[in-house]
């Protein structure tokens, strides 16, 4: 199990960065938790955040580290709205009327 501190690093070895799997991951870090596929674990001032069936992890050593990498998946994956705002956006395209 190898951890990286290197965010695009961790990013490029996603399984999938459809706007679903990085609303998980956007969600498991900011509730600290299990969320789809992603986990994220506090140990004193880092967390760790996993993806199922991958070895490397990312950690995230700080909460100015948390939070620069929540606002990198917002810009690179949300657009204007935010990874939020995207994915309410989705699953609003998704339903049948």
């Amino acid at each position: 199990m190898s951890k990286t501190i290197d965010f695009q690093e961790w990013l490029d070895g996603l399984d999938d960065d459809d706007i679903e799997s990085i609303y998980y991951l956007y969600e498991s870090i900011v509730n600290e938790d299990s969320y789809g596929q992603f986990e994220a674990t506090r140990d004193g001032d880092k967390l760790t955040v996993s993806e199922q069936d991958r070895d490397e992890k990312l950690l995230l050593v700080s909460e100015d580290a948390k939070n620069a990498f929540l606002k990198k998946l917002d810009e690179e994956y949300g657009g204007e709205m935010g990874v939020q705002g995207e994915y309410e956006y989705f699953r609003s395209m998704q339903k049948e009327d």
